[in-house]
């Protein structure tokens, strides 16, 4: 399984790469959402794993009208403590 890592900067989203391939998934890191529209028509994931935080901050009426983007499901993961 691919999966895209998305996070809102290099170093989240390479530490998502890190801890989802420890468990046998293949990752690749994107940083934030304008380029998670490219990364996904290069690499095409099976899914999307993208900071909560990220998703939560963030109007998605283009992500989901974005056909590419529309179709992979996002899984969303936080790190924080609440």
């Amino acid at each position: 399984m691919r999966v895209l890592c998305i996070g809102r900067h290099a170093f989240l989203s390479e530490h998502f790469c890190r801890f989802f391939g420890c468990l046998g998934v293949d990752t690749v890191p994107c940083v934030g959402i304008a380029e998670a529209a490219n990364a996904v028509s290069l690499h095409e994931p099976d899914a999307i794993i993208c900071d909560y935080d990220l998703l939560a901050t963030m109007p998605l009426a283009s992500w989901e009208s974005n056909p590419t983007l529309s179709s992979v499901p996002v899984i969303a993961v936080s790190l924080t403590r609440h």
